[in-house]
């Protein structure tokens, strides 16, 4: 299985869709991600399944809303 996203991208958990994460490492097929606001914060970890791609209006704004990426 192919990774969707490189170290680097910016990404938010389906669980906490306000919280924008940078992939900082993909290994053993799971996402090691910081917290973009707060680098110094605990490493968080994620199957592909539970992340979602950020777009580039989301970062300026931080406004989210999950049934927007429901289908």
């Amino acid at each position: 299985m192919e990774n969707r996203f490189s170290a680097g991208d910016f990404v938010f958990a389906k669980v906490r869709p306000s919280v924008p994460l940078i992939v900082r490492v993909y290994a053993r097929n799971i996402y090691y991600c910081n917290i973009q606001a707060d680098p110094t914060a605990k490493e968080l970890v994620y199957f592909d399944r539970e992340l979602m791609p950020y777009i580039d209006d989301q970062l300026k704004t931080n406004n989210l809303k999950m049934n927007d990426y429901e289908k």
